[in-house]
């Protein structure tokens, strides 16, 4: 029957050899006595046994198969699912490895930017520290030379007003002078008008056949380095000529013609002559 099983390795004709003697020992003489009495139950008992057993197995079996099909088809769909969400992570992790290799591409364009930048800064740096020296260098400069036009404006002022205070002195001395030359002028036509002068003899230059008279010194005022002598327009004298002073046989220097009268002069002496030495009455005579 279908119920019938065999061991691995074991000949099924074995159990039918086995039945065929009890079958031929059952056709001998008492032997419906024998099976009858007491062995007639146990082969159907045990029939249903072991289909029970074997039902009960196929049952285990197919619960077991049926369980393990289910187990399959769960654990193939978790494959399945893990098979996908390997994809998917491989996915993301080629899509990772992408985004990884793209942003260190950009980390390093950007510190290769950093750095120049970096060296345009250090270099601008550079730049600025030079640009200040010369700024400092130069402000240096302009204080030296604010500092020396300050210098050379108070120079300045200091200079114009000592010129200022000079020229109100020469002005003083200008105006002494000129009351000084009245003064002496006064007295010497005064002199003159109460003793009369005698005029010194015609002397005659032999180059140009001029007339050149000499005189003699009338008035000597060393504080102002003038003398008054008694030649005069009228004698032909000019601004600016030069006469010879002589005391005796002794040229004591030169003096210059500063201003005419008739006939006499105010003549101012020049650097050489002998200060100590001209005194009234000492001769001059043309040059």
């Amino acid at each position: 029957m279908a119920f019938e099983q065999t061991r691995p390795g074991e000949d099924p004709n074995a159990k039918a050899s086995e039945i065929k003697p009890r079958e031929t020992a059952n056709v001998g003489v008492g032997a419906v006595k024998k099976s009858g009495a007491g062995s007639g139950k146990n082969p159907a008992v045990a029939f249903l046994f072991i289909i029970a057993v074997l039902g009960i197995t196929s049952l285990f079996l197919f619960i077991a198969k049926s369980n393990l099909a289910a187990k399959n088809t769960a654990l193939q769909s978790q494959l399945d699912m893990a098979n996908t969400a390997k994809a998917s992570v491989e996915k993301q992790l080629s899509e990772t490895t992408a985004i990884k290799n793209e942003l260190q591409n950009r980390i390093d364009q950007v510190k290769k930017e950093a750095e120049s930048l970096a060296a345009q800064i250090e270099q601008e740096k550079k730049l600025k520290d030079n640009a200040l020296a010369q700024l400092n260098y130069k402000i240096q400069e302009i204080e030296a030379v604010k500092k020396s036009l300050e210098a050379q404006r108070q120079e300045t002022v200091t200079l114009k007003e000592s010129l200022g205070k000079e020229n109100d002195t020469l002005k003083a001395q200008l105006n002494e002078l000129k009351t000084a030359k009245e003064s002496l002028e006064k007295k010497l036509k005064d002199t003159i008008s109460r003793k009369g002068i005698k005029l010194e003899k015609i002397v005659v230059k032999p180059e140009s056949g001029e007339v050149v008279p000499e005189g003699q010194v009338l008035v000597v005022n060393k504080e102002f380095d003038f003398v008054v002598i008694n030649l005069g327009e009228s004698d032909g004298l000019k601004v600016g000529t030069k006469l010879q002073v002589y005391k005796d046989d002794l040229m004591l220097g030169m003096i210059e013609v500063e201003k005419i009268y008739g006939n006499m002069a105010a003549a101012t002496m020049l650097p050489d002559m002998q200060k100590d030495k001209i005194k009234e009455g000492c001769t001059v005579k043309p040059v």
